[in-house]
């Protein structure tokens, strides 16, 4: 059977939408639509008033709410578990190839297959021939190092590592039922990439890295770990990368002046 992909996007975003259904088909992904709420709609913060806060823009907490309407999709269906990405996701491999990952949902709740996960897994140094590496070991390992600007995968928005992205991942059903309870509870006061991580994080590694980035990010937005946390793992090689600027260019807020 072939994988089925849901991907978020919004109704206006016609050139993403074309985009990211022929870049799945091409590599044998099924494609399912979810639409993706508005942040810049006239009645969001409204309509959204008990669901959103934080200092975070509007794009962000629409970004990161339309995660969890997938989340209660996947939750609410027959099937095991899901696929979901963004609508600016270029895939890499086919879909065949996801197969063995996939088989390890018996030992793992969420599973990150994007290419700027997988910056952790070469920061830390993991090693590259194993196909799954725990989220938490991994992420622990990465902020044990010094910083090292040197690194290809250096970024200074992070402090150490690029961001971690939510642009294409698979999680359990239970996994998906459990995001949708965490997201009623924090709200959406900080961006989806970060807040998925966190909640894959064991509570004395997020105390042991206090004052790095992904933690002191979340108590910020008064976001609190997940406990138990979900059993988190990185692919070995990345199945999609974010491509903004081909998907029909970062999505902006149109009512902001333009200079």
């Amino acid at each position: 059977m072939q994988p089925l992909v849901r991907y978020i996007n919004r109704d206006q975003d016609s050139q993403r939408r074309e985009f990211v259904e022929a870049g799945a088909k091409a590599q044998g992904y099924v494609t399912e639509r979810v639409p993706a709420i508005n942040g810049y709609a006239d009645d969001f913060a409204t309509v959204y008033a008990g669901r959103i806060g934080g200092e975070i823009g509007p794009g962000t907490q629409a970004c990161f709410l339309s995660h969890a309407a997938t989340w209660a999709r996947i939750a609410a269906g027959d099937a095991p578990y899901g696929l979901v990405c963004e609508d600016d996701a270029t895939f890499l491999r086919p879909a065949a190839e996801l197969e063995p990952y996939l088989a390890a949902f018996d030992r793992y709740d969420i599973i990150f297959f994007n290419d700027r996960a997988i910056a952790y897994r070469d920061y830390a140094g993991v090693d590259p021939d194993l196909p799954l590496a725990s989220l938490d070991a991994t992420w622990t390992a990465a902020m044990d190092l010094p910083k090292n600007p040197a690194h290809p995968r250096f970024g200074r928005t992070i402090r150490d590592v690029k961001a971690p992205g939510g642009d294409f991942y698979a999680l359990t059903r239970k996994a998906a039922a459990r995001l949708v309870a965490e997201a009623a509870k924090d709200r959406a006061a900080t961006d989806v990439d970060c807040w998925l991580f966190y909640k894959c994080l064991a509570l004395d590694h997020i105390h042991l890295h206090r004052r790095r980035f992904i933690p002191r990010y979340m108590r910020g937005a008064k976001a609190t770990p997940l406990i138990p946390p979900l059993n988190g793992a990185i692919a070995d090689r990345p199945f999609a990368t974010t491509d903004s600027r081909r998907a029909g260019g970062r999505v902006r807020n149109p009512n902001r002046a333009v200079a």
